[in-house]
């Protein structure tokens, strides 16, 4: 049996949980998907941002984002206290956590072909929680970076939960953490995201880059919280 921590969501139907499942929760957006969606061609700064620090991965679908930093772990390309914390509602949904998950993952061909697929396996498990944005189940300033791909905010469905979901943000990264988005407008919401991405100006962070749908990309956020 598949052991990942599980939480309540604070929101998240049941309906909605059965949607993540059927179709975010299969959804490869892995280290490539980042470097593609936020235009940028230096992989090697983005791997570095990883590299003996904690990640969390907000909507991670099966983890593609984990396997993919893990199986470098594996590979000495990042430190040993590297790790990334995949955060996905859908855990909660038994057949998907004891069938969907395992094979996605032997299926992913990052894990596929490394030597050390078990480890690999076995790191993306343990570093699974079923939770949502709302109500991260993480320690103060416990996280280094927060990346969230086609998830928050894009699937958030009411603004007071956009609200807390900033707040748990605030909340768990620690001081110079950066906060990474992407997927976060298309036109049927680019204007509903404007207007809540707004509130980012109560909270001291700094943007590092930013870019509005174009080129049929949609959107996405650097940021760096610069607060003590």
């Amino acid at each position: 049996m598949i052991a990942i921590s599980t939480t309540q969501p604070s929101y998240l139907t049941k309906i909605q949980i059965h949607n993540q499942v059927d179709h975010g929760a299969q959804t490869p957006r892995g280290l490539s998907h980042l470097a593609q969606d936020s235009e940028t061609e230096d992989l090697g700064s983005l791997i570095n941002d990883f590299d003996n620090k904690t990640t969390v991965d907000v909507g991670s679908g099966y983890g593609s984002l984990a396997c993919d930093i893990y199986a470098k772990k594996y590979e000495s390309q990042v430190g040993e206290s590297t790790k990334v914390i995949s955060i996905n509602p859908a855990f909660m949904k038994p057949a998907f956590r004891q069938e969907n998950f395992p094979r996605m993952l032997e299926d992913y061909p990052i894990v596929r072909d490394s030597q050390h697929k078990d480890n690999v396996i076995e790191e993306v498990i343990n570093n699974s929680i079923a939770a949502d944005w709302c109500k991260l189940p993480l320690a103060d300033r416990s996280v280094y970076q927060y990346i969230s791909q086609y998830a928050f905010p894009l699937h958030c469905p009411k603004d007071s939960e956009f609200a807390q979901g900033l707040k748990e943000i605030d909340r768990v990264l620690k001081p110079g953490g950066k906060l990474k988005l992407t997927g976060i407008t298309r036109p049927y919401n680019s204007s509903l995201i404007e207007t809540r991405l707004r509130d980012l100006s109560k909270y001291k962070w700094r943007t590092e880059a930013k870019q509005d749908e174009h080129n049929g990309r949609h959107g996405y956020l650097f940021m760096q919280k610069t607060a003590n």
